[in-house]
């Protein structure tokens, strides 16, 4: 039997028809938050499942959307902002996981799995982040190509995420040392 995939790609800026789809509006939204560094303004699960996993470039695999937060947090302390340079690429496959609740796994294309399925949105999104360290008074930035995988479907528990929405699982393809080096040499943690 087969399925037909539904392919959604947005370059550049958000717009008012990117924001027409529910996944992009929702990536809009967390991109915003990161780059702002307003981590501290939001709960884990406004953007991460309870249950959620995030798979780091050096393979640390981190479980749970509190554990994925502190982390955030911790990665990108020496940081006043991050910024995009040049444009974002995005491309969703629209219902290509099914995430079983409770658990944070995602099975791809629709495989049976046990307990509340969650059909997810599987998003490839590449851009180059610029990273502005905290009290440079040259406005000192080093920038890192990044690739990252998101799963997002509907929020794992009821009054959480933003838009109903939430990360049930990430990956981050990018060259951390370069970035965290710098960071260090600077004084910074890293």
């Amino acid at each position: 039997m087969s399925s037909t995939v539904i392919i959604r790609s947005h370059s550049g800026p958000w717009t008012s028809l990117s924001r027409t789809n529910p996944t992009l509006a929702f990536l809009e939204s967390y991109t915003a938050m990161i780059g702002a560094l307003s981590l501290s303004g939001h709960k884990y699960h406004d953007f991460y499942a309870p249950s959620a996993s995030f798979i780091d470039a050096d393979g640390t695999v981190y479980e749970g959307g509190q554990v994925i937060w502190d982390w955030i947090h911790e990665l990108f302390g020496p940081f006043e902002k991050l910024g995009v340079e040049g444009e974002h690429r995005l491309t969703v496959l629209e219902g290509r996981a099914v995430l079983e609740a409770g658990k944070g796994v995602a099975k791809e294309d629709g495989e049976d799995v046990e307990g509340r399925e969650i059909r997810g949105d599987v998003v490839f999104f590449e851009h180059t982040m610029v990273f502005h360290f905290k009290g440079s008074e040259e406005g000192e930035t080093v920038s890192a190509r990044r690739m990252m995988e998101f799963v997002i479907g509907s929020a794992e528990e009821e009054g959480q995420g933003t838009s109903g929405l939430q990360i049930w699982r990430g990956k981050v393809w990018w060259d951390k040392g370069v970035v965290m080096s710098e960071a260090m040499r600077r004084g910074g943690r890293g």
